[in-house]
């Protein structure tokens, strides 16, 4: 849940607890605990608006919500208070900021990838460029690790959008001079979209004075859109059909280039126009990678709190339910259908500034994409159940002796799945880890005592025992100080320990 979905209206108070309260709240509250307390006495109703436009544009964000408030609890004896905010974030990409610019040579700064719009091509054996070759300026380069493009060797790189110079002098890989270096990092999203419907709910019954029963309920729905650069094709599959119409004939353009050391210029043996090319390409027409995730979770709390024979009690029952899958969006291409569309030699990966893929070139490419396809997916649920107690049992010369006892028991439950379909590589995208469904079982028992010493000067005693079903039990005590020698001058100092349990993936 959204802590920002909570109304204002409906906050009675906010406990901020700033040491350890791994003895009362639980063994992994190691750094302090935060409690939002709602109100018992919400009446009427109330709207608010509110939105953040950014001057430059992009990352906007918009939240609307609505509250309602019925009855007085101490009156009519109960109160419903209700909620519902609705808040959107605008994505905020790197090209919207004209910071967001990994070719600054000035400062250092340079591009470390040579996949870029206009392709590269690579030295590769069984490719029209398998041989090792020397460039005027270049050491020979081994067979394999050669880049070349056509747009380097003219001193044109940046004359396609976001592409430069490959500056091997500051990536430290020279090599790759003899090709263009495109700035990946303007594609990517700063700050993704996303859309979340949140409800909050309250209902408290007094049905005696002494006893109050109450019922919580927390809901929400995210829907967002993570978003990357689009992909880049290195792998050795990747190649362009010599007979395509878009082959870029490097010895034909640059005969005088293609040369053994000490040798005159032989293209025929150093670049065979009769075989493909295995290119090196930003698929910009592909469209940025996104991945599409749906979030939903629940929580109902059922309670009651009360005095019986002059102690206080409070005693809770919840169930919560946290559920997302992801989907494909956008770029996200299947390696054999993107491979078998460059065949054809109908994709142009060679496009210069003015052109663009032709339709069918297009409608290739859309359908090699995995758009709507599952990709994985998982689910946490939480059931709990929890008791305390607590009075004053025995007056001291500074003041009453505070006692509280306590039960925590709760039941956790994951999974994760891998739910890609088939056996279809999708570019860039490994498998996912799986996690079949583990349970895990958390009983506890904890005491506190509050106990003043002098006048001003109270000390808190606590200690919490925790039984892991899958790991085992921890004891975790604390000892706290509070002094306050005047009205405007407080002292406090602790002592605790905090346990965190293994994740269910160790």
């Amino acid at each position: 849940m959204d802590l920002n979905a909570i109304p204002l209206a409906a906050i009675d108070r906010v406990e901020v607890l700033k040491d350890g309260a791994s003895a009362i709240y639980g063994t992994d509250a190691i750094g302090g605990v935060i409690n939002f307390i709602l109100r018992r006495d919400f009446t009427g109703f109330e709207a608010s608006v509110f939105t953040d436009q950014t001057l430059k544009g992009g990352g906007d964000i918009s939240q609307a919500s609505l509250t309602f408030g019925a009855g007085d609890l101490s009156v009519d004896r109960f109160n419903i208070t209700a909620s519902i905010n609705f808040k959107t974030n605008t994505r905020l990409r790197g090209s919207e900021r004209s910071f967001h610019d990994g070719i600054q040579a000035d400062r250092g700064m340079a591009a470390d990838t040579t996949g870029t719009p206009y392709a590269t091509i690579n030295a590769t054996a069984g490719t029209a460029l398998a041989s090792a070759f020397q460039l005027p300026g270049y050491p020979v380069v081994a067979n394999g690790y050669l880049r070349l493009n056509a747009l380097a060797l003219q001193g044109k790189c940046d004359s396609v959008v976001d592409m430069g110079a490959y500056r091997g002098d500051l990536t430290g890989f020279p090599r790759n001079n003899v090709a263009c270096a495109y700035d990946y990092g303007k594609a990517w999203s700063m700050m993704q979209p996303s859309d979340s419907l949140n409800f909050v709910g309250k209902a408290q019954w007094a049905l005696t004075p002494d006893h109050t029963v109450f019922l919580e309920a927390t809901a929400s729905k995210t829907e967002s859109a993570v978003e990357y650069a689009p992909i880049q094709l290195t792998a050795n599959a990747y190649r362009y059909p010599a007979g395509g119409a878009y082959y870029q004939d490097l010895a034909a353009m640059f005969p005088t280039l293609f040369r053994r050391p000490g040798e005159a210029a032989d293209s025929r043996v150093l670049f065979n126009s009769s075989l493909p090319l295995q290119i090196r390409w930003r698929c910009m027409e592909c469209g940025p990678r996104q991945q599409d995730t749906t979030s939903n979770a629940f929580r109902l709390l059922v309670g009651a709190e009360g005095i019986v024979a002059g102690w206080d009690y409070k005693v809770g029952l919840a169930a919560g339910q946290s559920k997302a899958d992801t989907v494909y969006g956008d770029g996200n291409m299947y390696v054999d259908a993107l491979t078998a569309a460059l065949a054809t030699g109908k994709i142009n990966p060679f496009l210069l500034p003015g052109q663009s893929q032709t339709p069918e070139a297009l409608a290739l490419l859309e359908a090699a994409k995995a758009r709507g396809d599952a990709l994985y997916g998982g689910k946490a649920t939480t059931r709990q159940v929890d008791l305390t107690v607590s009075r004053e049992v025995l007056q001291l010369p500074a003041g009453k002796l505070g006692v509280a006892v306590g039960l925590d028991s709760r039941s956790e439950h994951f999974e994760f799945t891998n739910r890609q379909t088939g056996n279809r590589p999708v570019n860039g995208v490994t498998a996912p880890a799986k996690l079949d469904e583990v349970t895990r079982d958390i009983n506890a028992v904890f005491t506190e005592l509050q106990v003043p010493l002098l006048k001003g000067l109270e000390a808190q005693f606590a200690l919490r025992h925790d039984r892991y079903s899958d790991f085992g039990s921890t004891t975790n005590p604390k000892l706290a100080l509070r002094w306050q020698p005047t009205s405007e001058l407080v002292f406090r100092g602790s002592f605790s320990r905090g346990f965190h349990a293994p994740d269910f993936s160790a």
